[in-house]
């Protein structure tokens, strides 16, 4: 649980058996935050409990009746430029197949949509629950990719980095450093090894492989995620 106005250095994992009371902990908080729901893209099982503790963190919030920050369901898997088509979905102007068709999602997420639809169908159930697309365009990701930060125009760049004295700031804690460490580089190595790095997200063939410095910018999008998350709840 992270609370609003901070970045934690810390990354908790819980067992099932505590879910309820990390949902207890959230749900009587009137301060905010975020908590992060873990997933193997592919498992239908994650995806189950990702909308099971959706519910039932809203029905708590409900049962308290205390004035809560609102309550909002971040997406990796849409990216940004299509929030506009979350809000449709969400204020019921269009179908659950429509905003899959409109935020393109077999060209630009490719795992199975199915698993998901569940947690769509519930936050527009629920109410009063928003969708946040987090994710950067593949656009301008592949741009990173070939030519690092400096390969992005300086306003696209200002689009997802609004505080760069924050985000270079960042940059050099333990705890990045920690998850460089452990999760960047061990995937750089397994992209490596299956020839991977010549290829952006997009799936254009470069003339080299690409740098682990461009492979870091264009993983640190996860941060970004992040940093939306805090803004959106102030």
């Amino acid at each position: 649980f992270q609370g609003r106005g901070c970045i934690s250095e810390f990354v908790f994992l819980s067992h099932p058996a505590q879910n309820m009371q990390i949902i207890e902990t959230l749900a009587n908080s009137q301060q905010g935050g975020a908590i992060w729901l873990g997933e193997h893209h592919n498992s239908l099982d994650d995806h189950i409990f990702q909308e099971q503790f959706i519910r039932m963190l809203h029905q708590r919030r409900q049962l308290i009746g205390q004035q809560a920050p609102p309550l909002a369901i971040g997406l990796e898997q849409v990216q940004i430029r299509f929030q506009d088509v979350l809000d449709d979905y969400i204020n019921g102007n269009i179908s659950l197949e429509e905003m899959r068709r409109r935020v393109e999602w077999d060209k630009r997420w490719m795992w199975d949509f199915e698993g998901y639809s569940g947690i769509f169908s519930a936050a527009r159930e629920l109410g009063n629950v928003r969708l946040l697309a987090l994710n950067v365009d593949s656009e301008d990701l592949t741009l990173v990719e070939k030519g690092g930060y400096q390969g992005l125009p300086m306003e696209q760049l200002r689009k997802y980095i609004k505080d760069p004295v924050g985000f270079g700031s960042f940059a050099k804690t333990t705890s990045f450093k920690t998850y460089v460490d452990y999760v960047i580089s061990p995937s750089y190595d397994m992209h490596q090894r299956l020839g991977l790095l010549k290829y952006t997200i997009a799936g254009e063939k470069m003339d080299e492989d690409m740098s682990f410095r461009n492979f870091l910018s264009g993983e640190s999008r996860m941060f970004l995620c992040h940093l939306k998350i805090r803004n959106y709840f102030g």
